[in-house]
């Protein structure tokens, strides 16, 4: 019940992605990917949530749905 949350900041999922900060800065205010308020307007992302948001990244590109778009 006491489970530590593991939390990255911009700066580590960029890492994680291979993007740069900014991009993942961006993917976030497009809430285009998982992320919350922390401290005013800083943001962080989940471990479990960014790990299930790469998951689902590689297989909507198996199936040619890589925009996840609803027609692909």
């Amino acid at each position: 019940m006491n489970e530590r949350l593991e939390l990255y900041t911009a700066e580590e999922v960029a890492r994680v992605l291979r993007l740069y900060p900014y991009t993942v800065r961006r993917l976030c205010w497009e809430k285009r990917i998982p992320a919350f308020k922390f401290g005013g307007q800083r943001r962080r992302f989940r471990k479990n949530k960014i790990d299930v948001w790469i998951w689902i990244g590689r297989w909507r590109r198996k199936r040619g749905n890589w925009r996840g778009d609803k027609n692909g």
